[in-house]
């Protein structure tokens, strides 16, 4: 039994064209929703299936692939957020181990990852991350956090468990190993509570379904969050399956996850050179080097200069909650890092228009400079020895000048194609840079929720 409720007041739109976040791949729904409700998922999906269509769901559209892909009907998370009172679900479930209890927050999957942070640290959520209400907050007891993390806190929960992404911390498991239970909508609207098979709760999948049911049908507000047809599976292979879904299963609406108490962590960043530094990662030195380090990120540039290549080194290590915050201070030059903050860059045609200018007059300035050296050559020629040995030195010279030549040539050509790529693509951002958008993509492969 499914539990839809109407989507005639749910916002739409027709059709739509997302893009991911590094601009290097953009599709056109047919339609696409923006749902509030765990009812209006089941609607949506249950419709979509009975008009032969596919339908996809949306975090923030951060990976690489094509995971969210549908021409047909998108569903877009961004409005499925915040926490369940525990006291709806959670705290009217046996566990199998009570000692877990305090430790579990049951979130809608759409929450973007930095406020699940905020939440979990009693702030209310925000539009983004790292506002100045998150400057010098204490990790008390009465405060919670996520075990560990992904590479950034913009994508959605659900996202990140079900792309199996993970940070730089470097004894724990990936984010997706807090998860407790998921709570999935799949094909047809049928929704599911999905476990391990030693199981968050206690007794059989017929006793949690049973309590489950229980619960949905003697509360309103919890029947807002969960249909009382709802199956109930413990099983290893179809947990691991669901958590790790790249968007295949179905719908995450909202996932278990067991939190640990807040810590505080030191940050500290240097510059270093490869070729130096990963002696302290052989086989050798790694278990002494990161013993007391509870995250490691190691940032390569692969230009090298004389053989050695640059590298940014960031470590984090645990610090007593006493121990005062501090804002971080001005990081130095770091022109990399600045351009990867800009939004835009379309501000760079400017400059690669004038560097362009001035290649070309230097190759200019070189041409007419062979043209006299091939003349002042073709005279020395004309005198013995002497002569010929300096237009020798000439011939010489000229050689490395055609070289140069060529080399600016090649520059030349490869500022054309990057001026061309950022006046002919609107909204260019350093990622698009990067990773330039390949075709546009349609959904054959991809099935259906």
């Amino acid at each position: 039994m499914i539990c839809p409720t109407s989507t005639e007041s749910t916002p739409r739109t027709i059709p739509k064209t997302f893009t991911n976040w590094v601009r290097a791949l953009t599709f056109t729904a047919a339609r696409s929703f923006r749902p509030s409700t765990r009812g209006e998922i089941v609607e949506i999906i249950r419709q979509t299936e009975v008009d032969g269509q596919r339908v996809k769901w949306t975090g923030s559209i951060w990976a690489f692939m094509g995971l969210s892909v549908s021409n047909d009907v998108v569903i877009e998370s961004d409005d499925i957020t915040g926490v369940i009172d525990r006291t709806l679900i959670l705290n009217r479930l046996t566990l199998a181990d009570e000692s877990l209890r305090e430790s579990l927050v049951q979130i809608k999957g759409g929450t973007k990852v930095f406020n699940v942070n905020r939440l979990l640290h009693g702030l209310p959520a925000a539009e983004n991350g790292g506002g100045d209400d998150e400057v010098g907050l204490s990790c008390d007891s009465t405060r919670r956090a996520l075990p560990t993390l992904g590479g950034s806190g913009g994508q959605s929960i659900a996202g990140v468990m079900a792309t199996g992404s993970h940070g730089g911390d470097l004894h724990l498991p990936p984010i997706a190993d807090c998860v407790q239970a998921i709570h999935l909508i799949g094909p047809g609207g049928q929704e599911f509570w999905i476990e391990r098979s030693s199981g968050l709760t206690a007794g059989t999948e017929e006793n949690t379904q049973a309590q489950l049911r229980a619960i949905v049908d003697g509360d309103r507000a919890a029947a807002a969050e969960m249909c009382n047809g709802i199956l109930v599976k413990k099983d290893d292979d179809l947990f691991r399956a669901a958590l790790v879904s790249v968007g295949r299963m179905g719908f995450v609406y909202a996932l278990v996850i067991r939190t640990v108490p807040a810590f505080k962590l030191q940050e500290t960043r240097t510059a270093e050179i490869w070729e130096t530094y990963r002696a302290n990662l052989g086989a050798e030195n790694f278990t002494a080097f990161t013993a007391e380090k509870y995250f490691l990120n190691v940032l390569i540039n692969p230009f090298g200069n004389t053989g050695q290549h640059d590298c940014k080194v960031t470590e984090r290590t645990v610090e007593a909650c006493a121990t005062p915050s501090s804002p971080p201070g001005p990081g130095g030059d770091d022109f990399i890092g600045w351009l990867c903050r800009q939004q835009d860059v379309s501000w760079i045609a400017a400059i690669l228009v004038a560097a362009i200018a001035v290649l070309v007059l230097a190759i200019v300035g070189l041409v007419e400079a062979v043209s006299i050296m091939l003349a002042g050559a073709t005279v020395l020629l004309g005198v013995p020895l002497v002569g010929w040995i300096l237009a020798a030195l000439l011939f010489a010279a000229i050689a490395v000048i055609v070289a140069v030549i060529i080399a600016l040539g090649v520059v030349i050509a490869a500022l054309v194609a990057l001026l061309g790529f950022i006046t002919f693509s609107s909204g260019v951002t350093p990622g698009e840079l990067v990773a330039p958008r390949s075709p546009t993509l349609r959904s054959r492969s991809v099935s259906r929720t």
